[in-house]
């Protein structure tokens, strides 16, 4: 119970930063990294540029903990469900690194006052790449977060007299037996 509590709060915690970093990346950042130095120097005079480390690190802190209290608490899982926890976790350790060793230098390098014209446009470099890098890593985390967390798992069946997983359908959009559907005049 702990675990599928944990890794919701992990989930949401993964979904509300993808959405924060898609506004960010579409909305927010070309208004300041559009035509570096002079669009970072125009957005940092101008006082309204936020400080997105006040919502993306606590969201990074969130994911991270939940997250690791979701895979702690299901350590006695043996399914593809652990899997898809290791996966979440892992992404939830990599987006941590990416905010705290990336992300958030490169934020706050750029609203230093007295940057040369060299520095801001590495600077707005070195973010844009460690932006992505968070994208990517948020879809992914964010996803295998759906799957280890709130996807159900297919119920074991018995085969036999043994008691073992059942294998794979293929997509069917019926309830009738795959071999009995036809197609056209068949």
């Amino acid at each position: 119970m702990w675990s599928r509590f944990w890794g919701a709060a992990a989930a949401v915690a993964f979904w509300v930063h993808v959405g924060a970093a898609v506004y960010e990346a579409a909305v927010v950042a070309p208004q300041w990294a559009a035509s570096p130095p002079q669009s970072v120097r125009a957005w940092n005079q101008s006082g309204v540029r936020p400080e997105a480390a006040h919502l993306l690190t606590p969201l990074a802190a969130l994911a991270v903990a939940a997250t690791t209290l979701a895979w702690l608490s299901s350590l006695r899982v043996r399914s593809s469900r652990r899997w898809w926890l290791t996966l979440t976790q892992a992404c939830a350790l990599g987006l941590g690194w990416i905010v705290i060793v990336g992300l958030m230098p490169a934020e706050r390098g750029l609203r230093g006052a007295g940057l040369s014209d060299i520095a801001i446009v590495e600077l707005t470099g070195e973010w844009v790449r460690w932006s992505a890098a968070r994208l990517l890593i948020l879809l992914l985390g964010a996803y295998a977060a759906y799957r280890g967390h709130i996807v159900p798992e297919r119920p074991p069946v018995m085969v036999g007299s043994a008691t073992r997983r059942a294998p794979a359908r293929d997509f069917v959009i019926s309830d009738d037996d795959p071999d009995r559907i036809t197609f056209g005049d068949d």
